[in-house]
């Protein structure tokens, strides 16, 4: 059950992460660094 309310409320998190990672990618220009960082925090919270 723990597992599942970090995911919910990860959801919240993840709206401002995204656009927080977004701002990164415009800066970098790199997107496989953006994916690799999003996909990474979307695992960490949903293990």
């Amino acid at each position: 059950m723990c597992y599942k309310t970090y995911c919910i409320s990860g959801l919240f998190f993840h709206n401002m992460m995204y656009f927080y990672l977004m701002t990164i990618r415009a800066s970098l220009q790199r997107p496989d660094t953006f994916v690799f960082l999003y996909f990474s925090v979307n695992i960490g919270l949903c293990l």
